[in-house]
């Protein structure tokens, strides 16, 4: 069995006969200079068949190293040349079609299309959006859960190289580490079909390693939780799970210092301004420092699932209509105020509130990640980013904010603010009902209260009947 290197050699010694071919470069040893076009193209186009046949011929072998046969059969009342590939019958009409389907199957044309999974969805997501291009949410969407989903190194391997045992490795690490729901798993794996698909339809591959995944374990180990619509608690962040979440910041924050002291890091201050004022995390990587008034941060911007500065917000829907206010609060200042001297200690300059050392804005999708990470080690299960944003919705409403005035400030109708991210406390809910209806120390008796006799009471001597 030829080892890696030497199939690569063989792939690109083809490769480049195959080019100087289309160049005219071998027309000298072709014999072929001033030839007709016709007679030249076939001549040029033998010479590329009979390249890509001994590639073939090496390539082509069964387990045990001997060549594997490719015959002829009727199908469909028509002749076809056919052969096994992977134990599975592949056919065409002709022998120098399946000579190209083999050739292209074990690597060639690698100089031109990469046959990576980065290379595959570029194609996939490229004809889906020529096909449906109204449909831009999806197209967002899909983009956003590649790029949560597939890492760098899965991104640039080769389709031929991946295996069902590899990717159930692979998706039991991203279920681990990003706590993904049942729904969010499916997604994943409709991700990975789509793009083995566009490779099967490339004649790349020839079978999806995808649907050869036992997906029992990863569905095991994925967070099924069912919490009520009712147990609203589940939904927001309690003191004391914001408590482990401010311990944790701080032990990432000193834990980065090993770089230096005067290493950049962001996040800390990042989260806890987050679970102050509520945005959205896309907004949030937006906010720039002319954003910041005297008073109020103005959200106008986002940062969308491509990493890409748009200004307007999600419910603007592409159309800006001057965003919105949020007031500064003492805390959000102090963190302002920490952030900048960690900009200035580093020498860091942007126009971004929030960014990276060389001074650009963070992707959205990093960041949510970032928090997905501290909730686990913090052990705040079954939350996302979305819990600061209900949460200081919460605190709006216990201090009499009404639907349409939390909604402003958070940036949303009224109706969605109330079927969304209204979610009451239940002790404090159930505390505040008894503290007004149930304390009857609380009640307020008239003074002047006229007694009346009970029926069961005996009558006094001074009673008098009517």
């Amino acid at each position: 069995m030829k080892d890696k290197s030497s199939i690569n050699s063989m792939f690109w010694n083809a490769e480049d006969q195959i080019r100087k071919l289309h160049r005219g470069e071998l027309d000298d040893i072709l014999g072929i200079v001033g030839a007709p076009y016709d007679e030249l193209m076939t001549k040029r186009q033998k010479a590329e068949f009979h390249t890509k046949a001994a590639i073939v011929k090496e390539m082509h072998v069964g387990k045990r190293g001997h060549p594997l046969s490719i015959s002829t059969t009727i199908k469909k009342g028509a002749e076809y040349f056919y052969t096994k590939l992977d134990g599975k019958p592949i056919y065409c009409q002709t022998y120098e079609g399946l000579i190209d389907k083999l050739y292209y199957h074990y690597g060639g044309d690698s100089l031109k299309n990469p046959h990576t999974v980065a290379y595959y969805f570029n194609s996939y997501i490229n004809d889906y959006t020529e096909c449906h291009p109204a449909n831009e949410k999806t197209i967002s969407n899909t983009k956003a859960e590649y790029a949560r989903y597939i890492d760098e190194e899965l991104a640039n391997m080769d389709v031929r190289d991946i295996t069902p045992k590899y990717l159930e490795k692979y998706s039991i690490q991203l279920v681990t580490r990003l706590s993904l729901k049942v729904s969010a798993f499916k997604n994943y794996k409709s991700l990975l079909n789509n793009i083995f698909q566009a490779a099967i339809e490339d004649m790349i591959i020839y079978q999806n390693p995808a649907k050869g995944m036992n997906n029992k374990t990863c569905y095991s180990m994925c967070d099924q939780s069912l919490r009520s619509c009712l147990d609203y608690d589940e939904k927001l962040i309690s003191e004391e799970e914001m408590d482990r979440i401010e311990a944790e910041l701080i032990r990432r924050r000193d834990f980065h210092k090993r770089y230096g002291e005067n290493a950049f890091y962001i996040y800390d201050i990042m989260i806890l301004l987050h679970a102050e004022i509520g945005c959205r995390p896309g907004e949030l990587c937006a906010i720039k420092l002319t954003d910041i008034k005297a008073e109020d941060f103005h959200i106008h911007s986002m940062i969308d699932a491509e990493g890409r500065y748009r200004q307007f917000t999600k419910n603007e829907k592409g159309e800006s209509r001057g965003g919105r206010l949020f007031p500064i609060t003492p805390r959000a200042a102090e963190l302002l105020d920490e952030l900048s001297e960690r900009k200035d200690k580093c020498g860091i300059v942007s126009e971004f509130v929030f960014c990276n050392e060389k001074g650009e804005h963070l992707r959205s999708e990093k960041y949510t990640d970032v928090i997905r990470d501290v909730f686990r080690r913090a052990h705040v299960m079954g939350k996302t980013s979305y819990a600061f944003r209900r949460t200081v919705n919460n605190r709006l409403e216990e201090n009499n904010f009404t639907s349409s005035e939390r909604a402003f400030l958070l940036g949303h109708s009224p109706e969605t603010n109330l079927k969304y991210y209204t979610n009451p406390r239940k002790n404090a809910t159930l505390n505040k009902f008894k503290e007004v209806f149930c304390d009857r120390s609380t009640l307020g008796l008239p003074e002047n209260v006229i007694p009346f006799d009970n029926k069961k009471s005996p009558r006094t001597a001074n009673s008098q009947a009517f």
